[in-house]
């Protein structure tokens, strides 16, 4: 008959084992389970001469400790039963290492969500700061004033440099029908970082800058508000290029010959 003890010690050696059964009976054979590498997988097969010695074996060895762990003897047929609905030690570390690797993942989920959330928290300060600072002085403007064409401009600020005139007008007809849109550029040909929009209606003027404010172009959210300077001020006096006419015009600005132009 053959016994199973189990929950060795992996350091516990073969003559240990042989030492707790001395004075119970001989033995046909029995060794110590090892895994692919040699190690201990913590239990030891024993077959004994006589079946009541392999009996004795389980009373008297059950529940008794080697090496700081406590034994579970049992004949081998119900050993095998509770080692096939455990794990193995070698599947126990795989589960283990898949927890800890499942674990550290979740912690760089974190840190991403919180770098994520300073992030957000940084750019709306800066929307912020930048709302208030465009607004600074307005009600002062808008004081005896009218803006240009009706209310039909808009000025669309924090452009990217590489935005270009196409790009601007496509993006400002989510709002309605665009007469033209132009960024405005250096003496050097390069762009000041905002631009001028003419709807067709003040009404598509209005829906830019209620739906468009804030909007993404070229990765930056951009300040669309109404133009605020009246008709008879000039591109130059925004600090624009008045190199080109409006529609192939005879220069001084956007308008052609009609000298006069936009910008911010």
């Amino acid at each position: 008959m053959s016994i199973c003890i189990s929950n060795l010690e992996k350091t516990t050696t073969w003559e240990e084992v042989v030492g707790l059964l001395a004075d119970i009976g001989p033995l046909r054979e029995g060794e110590i389970k090892k895994g692919a590498e040699g190690e201990s997988l913590g239990f030891a097969q024993l077959t004994f001469v006589d079946a009541a010695d392999a009996e004795k074996a389980v009373q008297r060895l059950n529940g008794t400790h080697l090496n700081g762990n406590t034994l579970a003897v049992t004949p081998e047929g119900e050993s095998r039963e509770k080692r096939d609905r455990s794990p193995s030690p070698v599947k126990r570390d795989r589960r283990r290492s898949r927890s800890r690797s499942s674990s550290r993942g979740r912690d760089r989920k974190r840190r991403r969500r919180r770098s994520y959330s300073s992030s957000y928290s940084s750019y709306s300060s800066y929307s912020s700061s930048f709302s208030s600072y465009s607004s600074y002085g307005s009600d002062r403007r808008r004081r005896g004033r009218k803006s240009g064409k009706g209310g039909r401009r808009v000025y669309v600020g924090n452009l990217g440099w590489g935005v270009t005139n196409h790009v601007l007008q496509k993006h400002m007809r989510q709002a309605g029908h665009v007469v033209y849109a132009d960024v405005v550029q250096s003496h050097e040909g390069r762009s000041r970082g905002y631009g001028i929009v003419e709807f067709e209606t003040s009404r598509e003027a209005q829906r830019a800058i209620s739906d468009l404010h804030d909007s993404l172009l070229d990765g930056r959210p951009l300040n669309v508000r109404e133009d605020r300077e009246p008709e008879s001020f000039t591109f130059r006096n925004r600090g624009g290029y008045g190199g080109r006419g409006r529609f192939g015009g005879g220069g001084g600005g956007y308008g052609g010959g009609r000298g006069r132009g936009y910008g911010g």
